[in-house]
């Protein structure tokens, strides 16, 4: 499993660092720090992302602990034992199973259940008004009003993904339970984000922290936010959905191992 592994880590550090990096630089836009200050913002900003990441893998490997005492090992097994060297002609099966994005959907699904019901805190800006350390929450209880159906949609989201790690290959009944589940998924996303007030950025908030030079500028950029996440997400819908239907209306090769 160890190539799995590989890319799992690969991919969940990369997007854990991509995040920090962009909370970083947001962190550093607001509070209006300059030269010495910035230094010590990176250099404290480095100590906290090496700990996420150290972190991050840490979860890695507990979930690949678990998934080697499961089922899900048998298959892994079952391919090395059966594997033979004509293998190596033949092209990958659109059909196979591409364990590393169960994994992927697996960790985060889970750490979305942890911090959205354990540490909302995490969802706040961090500022510093001349006096005090200000903390101002970035989401609503709005929002949090969705966290029945948040917590639900990631549960499914595990279950999922966790029965197929113990599959080879794609059926069509996975394939449309699949596709029901992005659907799913995309339509609550569309209406937590078209709902208002679910984010507290707005120019009031931006005027309490003293960011006024370009306050509306920055109060559409917010207010257009939204509207972006949700093209994003419909378009990443789409693309898997398309994708699953291709696979499903194209048929099974008529040979197990073609050849290029």
């Amino acid at each position: 499993m160890f190539p799995t592994f590989e890319k799992v880590v690969k991919i969940v550090l990369a997007v854990a660092a991509g995040a920090s990096l962009i909370g970083l630089g947001t962190s550093l836009a607001q509070s209006g720090q300059t030269g010495p200050e910035v230094a010590s913002a990176i250099g404290k900003w480095i100590g906290d992302l090496f700990a996420a990441l150290i972190s991050a893998f840490g979860y890695i490997a507990l979930v690949f602990a678990v998934i080697e005492r499961t089922r899900a090992a048998i298959a892994f097994e079952k391919e090395i034992n059966e594997w033979d060297p004509k293998d190596l002609e033949r092209e990958n099966d659109p059909d196979e199973v591409d364990k590393a994005d169960h994994i992927v959907t697996l960790i985060f699904s889970a750490l979305a259940l942890v911090i959205f019901n354990l540490y909302p805190d995490l969802f706040s800006i961090h500022y510093y008004d001349g006096v005090n350390q200000v903390t101002i929450p970035i989401l609503t209880s709005t929002f949090f009003s969705f966290l029945p159906w948040i917590n639900l949609m990631a549960s499914l989201q595990i279950i999922f993904s966790s029965f197929m790690l113990a599959q080879k290959y794609w059926t069509p009944m996975a394939r449309i339970l699949d596709i029901v589940l992005h659907l799913a998924g995309m339509v609550l996303a569309v209406v937590i984000l078209s709902t208002p007030d679910t984010l507290a950025i707005n120019a009031q908030m931006l005027a309490t922290m003293g960011i006024v030079d370009n306050t509306g500028r920055l109060d559409r950029l917010f207010n257009l936010l939204p509207n972006i996440l949700i093209l994003i997400v419909v378009l990443a819908t789409a693309v898997s959905v398309i994708r699953h239907l291709i696979r499903l209306f194209a048929g099974k090769s008529k040979s197990p191992y073609p050849v290029s």
